[in-house]
């Protein structure tokens, strides 16, 4: 209880979209104790821009397990 798994997705006109995630475990405080990991990296330039994204974009998503 209390483990925490925060995810985000990063793309900018030098780095292709790409997933990262880091984790905390329950108990640990002011740190992400579990690093920082990329999941799935871009292999390309989008085709398109997403509605609302600009040349720099970085999209945040977390989970808390119980």
């Amino acid at each position: 209880e209390g483990n925490l798994a925060l995810g985000y997705s990063l793309s900018s006109s030098a780095d292709f979209p790409s997933i990262f995630y880091a984790g905390r475990s329950a108990g640990v405080t002011g740190s992400l104790d579990q690093g920082e990991t990329l999941l799935f990296a871009g292999l390309g330039p989008p085709s398109a821009p997403a509605p609302g994204c600009n040349s720099h974009s970085t999209r945040w998503y977390a989970c808390n397990s119980r």
